[in-house]
């Protein structure tokens, strides 16, 4: 098991996209490798999120998480707003999306994946994250990797649990 907070999560300054949010590379920090996953954290009201974009060249569905704050989502010129708690999923790789944050705050999560194929990160994000240290550190008391961003109490808590089966 692996787990971070969004807060701890260290936006990559630059990214590159079109987007006025931090972008912060969720699926490089946990390792996950069966879907894409990032998440995007706009300061201000009116800053872009998501840009307007297609994934017709990697055939991605997508769904978009508003884990806080206020987007509005927008296909093919048909707006959508979203408030913390929504889930938009976009099924058709060729619909143009983007967001915009309409309240300061707005973090939105971003995972996609090919329909029916096995994920492969894009180069775009293979490059921005291969300067990037692993987001876990290992706890030897604890049998999977441990977030960098466990408190130190939360860690001390770990280093006294052990599960049944690893007891003596």
């Amino acid at each position: 098991m692996r787990t971070a907070h969004l807060d701890a999560i260290e936006p990559v300054a630059d990214h590159g996209l079109d987007v006025d949010a931090a972008w912060k590379p969720v699926r490089h920090h946990l390792g996950v490798e069966a879907f894409g996953m990032n998440a995007y954290v706009a300061e201000r009201d009116g800053d872009v999120v998501i840009e307007e974009h297609d994934e017709s060249d990697c055939d991605h569905q997508e769904l978009y998480f508003v884990a806080r704050g206020r987007a509005e989502f927008g296909v093919d010129g048909q707006t959508l707003d979203a408030p913390a708690g929504t889930f938009v999923f976009y099924d058709d790789p060729g619909e143009t999306r983007r967001a915009v944050a309409r309240e300061p705050g707005t973090a939105v999560i971003a995972v996609g994946a090919p329909k029916g194929a096995a994920f492969s990160p894009s180069e775009w994000e293979t490059r921005r994250t291969s300067e990037l240290a692993p987001g876990l550190t290992y706890c030897s008391a604890f049998p999977s990797p441990v977030p960098r961003a466990v408190s130190a109490t939360a860690r001390s808590s770990l280093a006294e649990w052990r599960p049944a089966a690893t007891q003596a």
